[in-house]
């Protein structure tokens, strides 16, 4: 994550124009506070940002980063897919694929969201089929075999709880 802050800070700074509009100014400094680890000064001053220039994708982008670190995994969700709406609208692919990908991971951690998450992974796999430059297709595959992975262990863990109630249940208790 850090080097994608320091990858965002260094595109900013590298804008062409010769006088730093607030919005680059105020995102230059939420991505140092990113980078430096200052999550709650980085939502905040992501937020102005956002207040600054609200269908500007990047922003958004970078709150979800802050708001993840911070435990926010709503308010971080809901900037991902801001990010992702917002880039596809401005013809963005790099913050669409970055917005859809965090989606995908946040969902992909929420046990009680499995069936979103196969919904979002299908919908990075078909960014990445269309725009296989900005995002590798074997991505979303692996991210999808993670998902089927992690849905099989949930399976058997439960199987598991059901035997040992089962057994407590008709009074043959192990020390498991």
């Amino acid at each position: 994550m850090r080097s994608l802050a320091l990858l965002a800070l260094f595109a900013l700074s590298s804008t062409g124009s010769a006088q730093t509009t607030p919005y680059v100014a105020e995102m230059r400094a939420a991505i140092g506070l990113l980078a430096a680890g200052d999550s709650s000064g980085a939502a905040a001053s992501l937020r102005e940002s956002i207040a600054r220039a609200p269908t500007r994708p990047e922003a958004h982008c970078h709150l979800g980063a802050a708001l993840t670190r911070l435990g926010d995994r709503d308010g971080a969700l809901e900037s991902y897919r801001a990010c992702a709406r917002l880039a596809n609208r401005a013809d963005d692919r790099f913050h669409e694929a970055t917005g859809l990908h965090g989606v995908v991971r946040l969902l992909i951690e929420d046990a009680g969201r499995r069936e979103e998450a196969k919904s979002a992974v299908e919908a990075l796999r078909t960014f990445a089929i269309a725009n296989p430059s900005v995002l590798a297709p074997e991505i979303p595959e692996e991210m999808a075999i993670a998902l089927d992975r992690i849905e099989a262990s949930d399976r058997a863990a439960a199987a598991v709880r059901q035997r040992r109630e089962a057994r407590r249940a008709s009074g043959n208790v192990s020390s498991d």
